[in-house]
């Protein structure tokens, strides 16, 4: 089986446009603050929407949201691969499936993390 790695959480070596994704869930505000400044939250959960809302993630909300992700590959009958949480942040592989065949991995990743993982490693790194 052939995964694409995520590096550090959240980069993708093969990068998707994916359109017309909705999660159902209406995130406000609309626009993002600090790391995520103009950034369209729409296609977040209220969970990750929850956790965001303030401009940063906390160590909880950053695990929460790794779960969340997770848990919704798993439902859509995927796992990820070779999960590690290295320096702080998580570092898996994620099947090919869910990203060639599927539009499982960037629903649920956007869904679900991609938000609070940009903050959690904007504050990592400052």
């Amino acid at each position: 089986m052939v995964s694409w790695p995520r590096v550090s959480g959240g980069v993708l070596i093969l990068t998707l446009l994916v359109g017309g994704c909705s999660s159902g869930a209406s995130a406000e505000p609309a626009s993002g603050v600090g790391a995520l400044a103009g950034a369209d939250l729409s296609r977040a959960s209220e969970a990750q929407a929850a956790e965001i809302a303030d401009g940063k993630a906390t160590a909880s909300e950053y695990h929460a949201a790794f779960q969340r992700y997770r848990e919704c590959l798993r439902a859509a009958g995927f796992e990820l691969e070779e999960v590690q949480f290295k320096g702080d942040i998580y570092e898996f592989g994620v099947p090919a499936a869910a990203v060639e065949n599927s539009a499982a991995d960037a629903e649920c990743y956007d869904r679900e993390y991609y938000f609070t993982d940009t903050l959690w490693q904007s504050h990592q790194r400052a």
